[in-house]
This record gives structure tokens, sequence and C-alpha cells, in this order.
């Protein structure tokens, strides 16, 4: 009994120092796990941050990260079970004539595969986390989809209500200078004018009544109800992370597919070695056997070849990909830097302009009640 165990032992001792090394996970696993929230907390007791909230659970993007992460943990589950004893029972052909048959049970428990479960434990636990920063990507893209319909309502709104009021200013004027043509005390062409004016404004107050039925659309597809009528703009946003990209969500996702393909190669690189496993089958009315049980494939070695090298090439891959996805980030956050900056510019200078048309309409009222300026200057 002892010789039957002394070749497998040898192997094992042998072989235990060639395990295949899975890469590091703790550094994605603590920027998936400790991500800070950018927005303050108070803002999910108003009603803003709650109708938000309850847009983001109800998103078809959340679920959809919902089912990736919940996948992903079924197969770390599934990845996680290589060591554990594995109970079979059945028939087997018994006799010469091979018609009579035979009950049997086996127990096996896997000791030892050159890393390669362990690797691809680290793959499925690399995918885990992505999907957890995927996950967290999804209900961002619902949140910021929620403030911006959120934000389309109320600004169309604005602008509806200004075009309204320049409506009805435009006719008050348009009657007045029609009122003083018909008395003579003005010209044709200032009534072709200002009635060229007012078409005008009323076509653009259709346009507004249009862009606010849009939002407000888009708002019930999202938020599942109609806006109410005394919405206001949502809280500025924080400002861009002073770090850049880092810490993306999806930049993080990227992340963890480089380490799952990582991984995978690794398992690939293991599979070259043998197994080693401990076993006990019954046969009906027969004694137990135990011992171990020693494997190693020696062909088709092309097939492992090209198994390490596929693996080789996805780390290339995913490597691209994160690469890309970085720069890609790197370039929105450059613009929204540069718009955000334009933004405020136009803002002043809205600002200004404003101030200066007013200042501009004060002055042409003096002049129109002293007789020196005629109605279509206003």
């Amino acid at each position: 009994m002892t010789s039957s165990f002394t070749l497998p032992l040898l192997v094992a001792a042998t072989l235990l120092s060639a395990c295949a090394s899975p890469p590091d996970l703790s550094v994605l696993e603590a920027a998936v796990t400790t991500r800070e929230a950018r927005v303050p907390a108070h803002l999910a007791t108003t009603p803003f941050g709650q109708a938000v909230a309850s847009a983001v659970t109800a998103s078809p993007s959340l679920g959809r990260g919902e089912a990736a992460l919940r996948e992903a943990e079924a197969g770390l589950i599934a990845a996680g079970g290589a060591f554990r004893p594995e109970v079979s029972i059945g028939v087997r052909p018994e006799g010469e004539s091979g018609f009579g048959v035979t009950s049997f049970s086996a127990l096996t428990m896997l000791l030892y595969d050159g890393g390669a479960s362990q690797a691809r434990e680290t793959a499925a636990q690399a995918r885990v986390l992505g999907g957890i920063a995927g996950r967290t990507e999804a209900g961002s893209q619902a949140a910021l989809m929620a403030v911006q319909a959120w934000a389309s309502v109320v600004t169309a709104r604005a602008l509806l209500h200004a075009s309204e009021e320049t409506l009805r200013a435009l006719e008050a004027t348009t009657a007045r200078i029609e009122d003083r043509a018909t008395a003579g005390a003005g010209a044709s062409g200032e009534v072709l004018t200002a009635r060229s004016r007012l078409a005008n404004e009323r076509a653009d107050a259709v346009s507004a009544r249009a862009e606010v039925a849009r939002a407000e659309a888009v708002f019930f597809e999202i938020f599942g109800e109609a806006p109410g009528p005394g919405l206001s703009l949502p809280p500025r946003a924080p400002q861009a992370p002073g770090v850049g990209a880092a810490g993306s969500p999806i930049l993080l996702q990227a992340e963890a597919e480089v380490l799952a393909a990582e991984a995978e190669h690794a398992a690939a690189l293991a599979g070259r070695a043998p197994t080693l496993a401990v076993s006990v089958s019954v046969l009906a009315g027969r004694s137990p056997v135990a011992g171990l049980d020693t494997e190693q494939l020696l062909t088709p070695v092309n097939g492992r070849r090209a198994q390490v090298a596929a693996t080789d090439a996805r780390i290339e891959a995913r490597r691209t990909d994160l690469d890309a996805t970085a720069r890609e980030l790197e370039s929105r956050l450059r613009i929204l830097e540069a718009e955000g900056r334009a933004a405020d510019r136009r803002l002043a200078a809205a600002r200004d302009a404003s101030e200066a048309n007013h200042a501009n309409l004060t002055a042409s009222r003096d002049q129109f009640e002293a007789g020196r300026q005629t109605l279509i200057a206003l």
C-alpha cells in the first residue's frame, strides 16, 4: 500500500513549486469597493434627489448592469468549486456478455492542478469586480440622463415663457403702430416691418412649445410621471475630479478585463502541468478502493500551445482597450473643462448684453416719448 502512494507523492512534491501565479487583484478591489460619492449626501433627501434616485433604480441600464454582475458572480461560484469533493453514483456493465450491470459510487477530490483552478477563480473574481464597476457606471449614466431630462424641462419652460412675454410685447407694439398708421401718424413700412417681426416671434413661440413637449416626453419616459409645474434647475454639478480619468468606473471595468485575461493566461500555462487527485470508489458487493490519481495530457500539444497563444493575444487586446478607454476619458474631461470655461464666458457676455440692451431700450423709450423715436425701433 505504501509503495502505491510513492510515485504520486513524488510527482506532487516535484510540481508544487510549478504553480502558475495569477495577477494580484488587491489594487483593483480597493479602487472598486472604496469609491466615494461626489454628490452631497443631503441631496438624497430633497424632492429632486428622491426623484433621480427613483429614476435610476427603474432604469433599464442599471437593470442590465445588475444582470451582468449576477452573471459574473455565478461564474465565480462555478470557478470556486474545483477543490471540493465530487460524489458520483451510477451503473456500469458487468459480466462477459456485457448484459449485466452493477452499481458503483465514487468520491474524488482534486489536490493539485498546477494553479489552473486558482487562476480561473482569479479571472472570475476580476470579472465580478468589473461587474461592480460596470453597475456603478450604469447607475451614473442613468443619473446623468435623469438630471439632463430634469434640466431640459426647466430650460425649455423658461425659454417658452420668455418667448411668450416677447410675443405679448410685440403684439401690443404692433397694435400701437397700426393705430398710429391708421391715424396718419406712421408709415405703412413700419406696419409691415412690425407684422413681419410678430409673425417670426409667433413661429419662435410655436417652436418653443414643441421643445417643451419634447422635453416633457423625455422626462415622462425617464421618471415615469409628468413633470410638475414648479420645477427648478438642478443643483450645480460637482467639479471634475482632479486626478483625471483615474477611478472612473468604466476605466476600472477595462482594468478588470485586463486582469481577467492575465489570469486566463496563467490558467492556460498551468494546464500543461499534471493533475493530482485523491479518489475512493466502491462497487456493489466489493471493498472500497482508495488512492491518488495523477493525470497528464500528452496530446494534442498544438492545442495547448494555441490556447496559451490565444490568451496572450487576449491580454494585448484588453490592454489596447484599456489604453483607448483612458485616452477617450481624458479627452472627454479636457473637452468638458473647455466647455465649462466657454459657458462661463458666454454667460458673462449674455449678462453684459442684457444690461446694454436694457439701457438702449430705456433710452429709445425716452426718445419716443419726446417724439424723436418711432415705435418700430422699440
